[in-house]
């Protein structure tokens, strides 16, 4: 659109409304522009204006009159039919698209050359930093886990950091933009936020460095009470309630709230997290902490639930936070369970007491693992028996909140010969297989080419029929090694011998199911 210079009409008017001016040359105007719409407005810089002749409606779907009431713009373009209102310090160095509605904001400035969060370095898994994760609007959680995990691999993480460095660099620029129909209101401190189409800004104390990814059908919303620096919100997510992100990406359909306090963190697909606390987290798809006195500390999961006062700690033998530990997909991290890391806990698994043998459990998917006293037992399969873990496969499609969604999945009847087909025996749990046929019918395939996370969500796949007759096979040599024993030990458990027999008959029910 062609802009021109006011005239001195059009100056003479909006003076006579309040408005005041650097240098009035600098104030450029659309055709159709009215100087009626502007009342106690100060520009400085270089300032462009489109017309505003229609409401914005904003949220509860109230009516407000576009134009620019009580604010200060340094070098900012506004589109049409935005409202911009009781600005408290000002507004600087910003693209302002259209029927936008920004309202009682302090500052909402970009300082100087900004990727908006993206480059953002997450010292997550180990807090040493040397497992790093750059952050971008484009990151997934396969590709993270490249990053964390792929260290034998250097030349392929050096292309991966490279093309990341590429896609920071296209984010780069001097003005940052608040995307068409957003909405930023009584909100205090915004510097160097990327504010995307249809997003919401609502209460929020302090945003610094980040980026709000959105669109018309998932739109990105931030709080109130919220403080954000250095922070990725992809789109359909939701960080509310007061909770607190340093250096941390937010994935697609998230839910961050109630106070909950996170940094060097990353979260994916359907994650949500309430009132805990996280430090170094791998939250893979479908990561789950509601309760107070949560902490999750340099842990890699997925599919994870984490009961009321479940913590970690990275700190053995007192050399600092030097270890990590796994959870693989479906654990299950009972009340006031805690882990020492170093330790890995197989697939679907529960996780119950006090457990500090730093145990490998990857071999041994769908059990029990508890301390009484300082014993900590073992049991094979146990979970194959609860009517939870059936539940859970067919909650978590329901439960995808990525919004792009399409048609019905197919029927599930003929599950075993569906698994056939798949390739993920080789995936990682945290990052899943892209194949979603054996998903229950009754959920629906999201269909956009823009959902980052792959997700996989049936019990039985050649990744956990491969580790259970991997553990049936180790649960066979136990015992045979020691056919007289009551009880085996196995990595830092102990395991009854009945516990292996049943472990092995359940097994078998799994395997040729």
């Amino acid at each position: 659109m062609d802009h021109r210079n006011l005239n001195h009409l059009e100056i003479a008017q909006l003076q006579g409304r309040g408005c005041t001016a650097d240098d009035w040359t600098q104030v450029l105007v659309a055709p159709g522009f009215k100087p009626d719409s502007l009342t106690d407005v100060h520009f400085s810089g270089q300032v462009r204006l489109g017309t505003f002749e229609h409401d914005v409606h904003v949220l509860g779907g109230a009516p407000k009159p576009a134009g620019i009431r009580h604010a200060h713009l340094h070098n900012v373009s506004v589109g049409d039919n935005c409202c911009i209102e009781n600005i408290r310090t000002l507004i600087a160095g910003y693209h302002i698209l259209h029927d936008t509605y920004i309202g009682d904001v302090g500052s909402l400035v970009v300082d100087g050359p900004t990727a908006f969060g993206q480059g953002t370095t997450c010292e997550v898994v180990d807090e040493g930093g040397s497992r790093p994760v750059v952050i971008t609007d484009q990151l997934s959680a396969p590709l993270a886990w490249l990053m964390v995990c792929g260290g034998k691999q250097a030349h392929l993480i050096d292309r991966l950091i490279h093309l990341t460095h590429q896609h920071v660099r296209s984010k780069t620029a001097t003005m940052g933009t608040v995307g068409p129909h957003a909405e930023v209101v009584d909100a205090g401190t915004l510097c160097n936020v990327c504010i995307g189409p249809h997003c919401s800004v609502m209460g929020a104390k302090s945003l610094i460095n980040g980026s709000l990814v959105g669109s018309p059908q998932a739109p990105a919303s931030i709080g109130p009470g919220v403080v954000a620096e250095d922070f990725i919100v992809c789109a359909g997510s939701n960080v509310d309630d007061h909770a607190q992100l340093r250096r941390c990406f937010v994935g697609q359909g998230c839910t961050i709230g109630g106070g909950f306090a996170a940094n060097d963190s990353l979260f994916f697909a359907n994650s949500h997290l309430e009132r805990g606390e996280a430090c170094a987290l791998f939250a893979g798809p479908y990561t789950v902490s509601h309760h107070r006195s949560t902490l999750l500390i340099a842990g890699m999961h997925s599919f994870l639930n984490a009961g009321s006062g479940s913590n970690q700690s990275n700190h053995a033998y007192k050399l600092g936070p030097i270890h990590f530990g796994l959870t693989e997909r479906g654990t299950k991290l009972a009340s006031d369970s805690y882990l020492l890391w170093p330790a890995a806990v197989g697939p679907f698994s529960v996780v119950g007491g006090r457990i500090t043998s730093h145990p490998d459990t990857r071999l041994l998917p769908f059990s029990h693992l508890s301390a009484e006293g300082e014993a900590i037992t073992l049991t094979p399969g146990a979970t194959l028996r609860s009517v939870g873990t059936l539940r859970d496969e067919h909650k978590w499609p329901r439960r995808d909140h990525r919004l792009d969604a399409g048609e019905p999945l197919p029927d599930t009847n003929d599950q075993t010969s569906a698994s056939c087909n798949r390739t993920s025996a080789t995936c990682d749990p945290t990052s899943a297989s892209a194949d979603r046929t054996s998903a229950p019918a009754a959920s629906l395939r999201p269909t956009s080419d823009q959902l980052l996370d792959p997700i996989h969500y049936p019990l039985l796949s050649p990744y956990t029929v491969g580790r259970m007759m991997q553990g049936r096979n180790l649960l066979e040599h136990l015992r045979q090694t020691a056919p007289a024993a009551k009880v085996h030990t196995y990595k830092g458990t102990t395991i009854p011998t009945r516990a292996i027999d049943r472990g092995i008959h359940l097994y078998d029910m799994a395997i040729t199911a």
